[in-house]
């Protein structure tokens, strides 16, 4: 067998596996987070979110409500930052995203069940 006719059984093989995962991963709802800043929102999204009195307030000042944040999440337009991975009992984490053309960021703290926003600040 020719060296062009390998290279095509090869290709149609890997096109047709490619197929067969995506379509696998596809029913089970898998999320293909593969960076350390999309599992950290990734895990966040799943937990219980539990917001400061200052951080809503700031929300409110802002224009920005619970259900926008959730929308964020669920689209998956948060990007992830390491403040203290270390910090007992929950670590802590910067959360960015923007809202209106303005770029915010959050400071969360994320346990095993919860995850409680601290503070809601506009980005310089």
């Amino acid at each position: 067998m020719s060296l062009k006719k390998k290279l095509m059984y090869y290709a149609i093989g890997i096109i047709l596996g490619i197929i067969l995962v995506k379509a696998i991963w596809a029913k089970t709802g898998y999320k293909g987070t593969y960076f350390p800043s999309e599992r950290i929102v990734s895990n966040i999204a799943k937990k219980q979110k539990t917001y400061s009195d200052s951080f809503t307030l700031q929300m409110k000042k802002e224009g920005v409500s619970q259900e926008m944040l959730e929308k964020k999440f669920e689209a998956q337009e948060l990007e992830a930052s390491v403040k203290n991975r270390e910090a007992k009992p929950c670590k802590e984490y910067f959360l960015e995203t923007s809202f209106f053309q303005k770029k915010y960021v959050f400071e969360v703290q994320n346990c095993d069940s919860i995850a409680h926003f601290q503070k809601f600040q506009l980005k310089n």
